[in-house]
């Protein structure tokens, strides 16, 4: 009996003395492949690729960031001001405008943004005359700045059509120039409405191009000069000021249409 109870009281020892050398052998495994593992490195960040499309088939309808370009002509019409005389073409010619669009299509078929722009020319026909007759350089720029939404009527088209409305502020300067002395003209006002239409021919994912055709109505109700006539008054009202427009047709390149 006492053979036996020694016998089992060696195996629990035996056992005992083995299980720690085991356990630390087992461990060191283990920490030699955690160790040895290679670091995991994450794929580098690139755009996303644009969505697949089947040979001949226009580019899908997307929401997101977009923004356009836009030049051509643009020819004054109407009054700066009520009764005779003073239409918008005997002081301003034809300009030609650079704009840029930026914003967001929170839809597919709205796009909600601002707009800016200046645009170049010449001085109307009685105003040229005045600086010919007096060997004076004449010519005139337009600043405009504002917001707008245009409401694209089949996104997912090629040929896209669109409708547009903005409002802003508008700037119309005539600059005279000679012998390096410097003279401006400007009247200033609320663009009360800029009616814009086109389509853009969706090219690729990314850029579209098309024609496009704008009325931009506006009223001038601030004329200021400088030099001043008279020392310290530069600003002042424009008196009976009159409904006048830009009507322009042109280009415009628009990045993801």
């Amino acid at each position: 009996m006492k053979r036996v109870f020694w016998s089992a009281m060696a195996s629990v020892v035996a056992t005992s003395l083995w299980l720690p050398t085991a356990s630390a052998g087992q461990g060191e495994g283990i920490d030699r492949l955690v160790l040895d593992r290679p670091e995991s490195t994450a794929p580098p960040r690139r755009l996303p690729d644009p969505p697949p499309v089947a040979p001949g088939e226009p580019p899908r309808a997307q929401t997101g960031f977009q923004v356009a370009f836009r030049t051509g002509m643009a020819i004054p019409t109407a009054k700066i001001t009520q009764g005779q005389g003073n239409a918008m073409n005997d002081a301003f010619a034809w300009q030609v405008p650079l704009l840029v669009e930026i914003g967001g299509k929170p839809l597919d078929e709205l796009f909600v943004g601002a707009y800016a722009g200046i645009g170049f020319g010449g001085a109307g026909s009685s105003v040229a005359s005045q600086c010919s007759a007096e060997a004076v350089s004449c010519s005139s720029r337009t600043l405009r700045v504002g917001i707008e939404g245009i409401v694209y009527l089949l996104p997912s088209r090629r040929i896209d059509p669109w409708i547009g409305y903005g409002i802003g502020l508008e700037k119309s300067t005539l600059v005279a120039e000679k012998d390096r002395a410097v003279g401006t003209v400007a009247v200033s006002g609320l663009e009360l409405a800029h009616l814009m239409a086109g389509f853009d021919a969706r090219i690729t994912h990314y850029v579209g191009i098309g024609p496009y055709a704008d009325v931009a109505l506006g009223r001038y109700s601030s004329i200021q000069r400088d030099p001043a006539p008279i020392a310290g008054a530069r600003d002042a009202d424009v008196a009976h000021a009159a409904l006048h427009a830009w009507v322009t047709l042109g280009a415009r390149l628009v990045v993801f249409p």
